[in-house]
């Protein structure tokens, strides 16, 4: 994994990353396209396999819930498609209001499979729950 992967990004931010089962198989036959045919079918089997695992090991270890992980990294990846980070981490709304926003915003992406149902429950809970109580 180390000498492929490695080709074009470091690993930590592979392992810095918290997806879904779906989103990392679709991650990386997407990169197994990028790098065809040095990336053959069974690769993608063992670093799905992998991945997975190692996700499974740093949840147990992690004190934040992995959903809020899961939340974050499609804020990273999804989100930051049009806006910055630091304007979406520096909006104060609660969860209706974050399901209003991130709904309109799948409307205007115009794209069914933008996210699914459960990358939107994500980003709305990470999201939602970064409100500060006073």
């Amino acid at each position: 994994m180390s000498r492929k992967c490695s080709k074009c990004h470091s690993l930590e931010r592979v392992y810095r990353a918290f997806k879904s089962d779906t989103i990392w198989a679709a991650t990386i036959n997407e990169m197994a396209l990028l790098d065809s045919p040095n990336i053959s079918t069974f690769d993608v089997k063992q670093v799905l396999n992998y991945l997975i695992e190692q996700q499974k090991i740093r949840k147990a270890k992690r004190v934040v819930r992995p959903e809020e992980g899961i939340g974050k990294t499609l804020v990273s990846s999804k989100c930051s498609i049009c806006h910055n980070l630091d304007r979406i981490f520096g909006a104060s709304k609660d969860k209706e209001e974050w399901t209003s926003t991130v709904g309109r915003m799948i409307a205007t992406m115009n794209d069914p499979d933008f996210l699914s149902e459960q990358e939107k429950a994500a980003i709305v809970t990470f999201l939602s729950s970064r409100l500060k109580k006073d």
